[in-house]
């Protein structure tokens, strides 16, 4: 019985962590996860993204993102910048403007 339990949770282990590297695959789910992980999910599927076109040597590709609330302020927090590294991307900085 033991083994089977160890295998189990070896597996939904291995689970998550593959379904967190297929959403850095793409910009959109990147911030997605992101704000999924700061505890907002209904947000994380209802927000609007949309690539800027911008790119910072320091910060990475811009960009705006409406329906995340920084949840201290209550402030929008419409600006995503995402650097890639490899094939996966992530958020390197979030705020209110470029």
């Amino acid at each position: 019985m033991r083994g089977k339990r160890k295998k189990a949770i070896v597996g939904s282990i291995i689970l998550i962590m593959a379904l967190f590297a297929v959403c850095s695959l793409d910009p959109s789910l990147a911030i997605r996860r992101y704000i999924l992980l700061h505890g907002q999910p209904i947000n994380s599927a209802k927000a609007e993204i949309v690539k800027n076109g911008y790119h910072d040597a320091k910060y990475g590709e811009l960009y705006d993102v409406t329906g995340y609330m920084d949840p201290a302020t209550r402030d929008e927090l419409g600006v995503f910048y995402l650097k890639k590294k490899g094939i996966l991307w992530y958020v390197a900085s979030v705020g209110t403007g470029p």
